[in-house]
């Protein structure tokens, strides 16, 4: 198996974070799934969400985060590294106690353990909370009241005492019943129930490939032994509805060649050719299909632009390429 390696300094801390965070993880397996057009113009819809004020805070920050180029597949790397990150990042930097747990343990005392647990569980909430202006309040008339003439305050009764215990208090219960009220996040998956995920994941895939395979084979059988034009509008379909998909490059293809050799109908030929050209330029197969066009423009008697398919290969390619070969003698016989 390939080892990735992974540059640790250039790990930001909130990247990690969100690897740790399973509704994270969750939504970036969902987002890989998605073809880059797709998640191009998710991405575009949520700006546009952002914009007018209509996005969540998870939206803005992480959800438009995920949909960047190859940001989802960065943190699902991250996530499958954990530990070794994790290791290497407490050899670099020996962890140590977050203010905002201070000033929990403050208020609730060193002996809740069950609060701390709950409180490091959620550490991203207490961040975000943390970071809000808390809004400005005017002053009571009341503690205006309470000053002396000569501007000193008085000494402090038991009454006043006692409403400072109940408002901490307070404060206790509600971070108590904040960092306990989310039951709804899902638990964080073992290695063995990884496996058991990424195995079913593996197994939907191919049976979903086995089933796109199929389409594209009656298809095929139309084309070549059937009724041509319901294989094309069946090929056509197939485009459409699995655009990134490989099946897709051979169903232009297969048109291009059945128009160009079967056919005789270069013009034809030369449209789907180029329709996969401009969908497919990282295809392994461009380089075939565009000297598959140097060939139609030369079954059309169209030389000058033959010659110059041609040569546009030879520099991509160079000579020592078998496609650069090709058409060096492709040239060689247009002379």
């Amino acid at each position: 198996m390939k080892r990735i390696s992974i540059n640790i300094d250039k790990i930001s801390q909130f990247d990690l974070k969100l690897a740790k965070n399973p509704r994270v993880i969750a939504l970036a397996q969902d987002i890989v799934t998605r073809s880059l057009d797709e998640r191009r113009r998710q991405f575009d819809a949520l700006q546009e969400r952002i914009q007018a004020g209509n996005a969540s805070l998870f939206e803005e920050r992480v959800h438009s985060r995920l949909l960047e180029k190859r940001k989802a597949e960065w943190i699902l790397l991250l996530h499958k590294n954990l530990s070794v990150i994790e290791e290497e990042l407490h050899k670099r930097h020996p962890p140590q106690e977050s203010s905002i747990q201070e000033r929990i343990e403050k208020i609730s005392g060193a002996g809740n353990t069950s609060m701390k647990e709950s409180e490091y569980a959620h550490s991203e909430l207490l961040e975000f909370l943390a970071t809000q202006k808390p809004p400005s309040l005017p002053p009571s008339p009341s503690r205006k009241a309470r000053l002396n003439p000569s501007g000193t305050r008085p000494a402090y009764h038991s009454r006043d005492i006692l409403v400072g215990a109940l408002l901490v208090l307070g404060v206790v219960l509600a971070v108590g019943y904040v960092l306990s009220s989310d039951k709804d996040e899902p638990h964080v998956l073992t290695f063995q129930e990884q496996a058991q995920y990424q195995s079913r994941e593996q197994r939907l895939a191919e049976e979903f490939d086995r089933g796109v395979q199929e389409q594209f084979d009656v298809a095929a059988q139309e084309i070549r032994t059937g009724e041509f034009e319901v294989g094309k509008a069946q090929l056509l379909e197939l485009t459409r509805t699995y655009p990134t998909s490989i099946h897709a490059e051979n169903a232009y293809i297969l048109l291009a060649d059945t128009y160009r050799v079967r056919k005789n109908d270069p013009d034809e030929a030369l449209k789907y050719y180029q329709r996969f050209l401009d969908s497919y330029p990282d295809s392994r197969q461009f380089g075939l299909a565009q000297l598959k066009t140097g060939f139609a423009y030369e079954d059309l008697g169209d030389i000058s632009n033959a010659q110059a398919v041609y040569r546009l290969i030879l520099e991509r390619y160079g000579e020592k390429n078998r496609l650069g070969q090709l058409a060096r003698e492709r040239l060689f016989k247009l002379k």
